[in-house]
């Protein structure tokens, strides 16, 4: 009788940008809208900041460049 034993390993290939979305005064903007842009094949991902601004993106392409916008009402992209 013969047992083989196998293990696979797999490696994380997606990243992930989070912080924190303020005023000039350091207050947090619930709501605001983050978009990030994958420049080299034009792949879009966004989210909501929470009601504390924090805000995070999951699952982007290894790799760079990213343009990161921020959107919130009275305020200019």
């Amino acid at each position: 009788m013969l047992l083989v034993n196998v293990v696979l390993f797999s490696q994380v290939t997606t990243s992930k940008i989070k912080g924190t979305v303020t005023d000039e005064s350091g207050e947090a903007l619930f709501g605001a809208t983050v978009s990030v842009l994958h420049v080299p094949t034009g792949t879009l991902r966004g989210t909501t900041a929470q009601d504390n601004g924090r805000y995070t993106i999951l699952n982007l392409r290894d790799g760079g460049p990213y343009k990161i916008t921020f959107s919130y009402l009275g305020f200019k992209q």
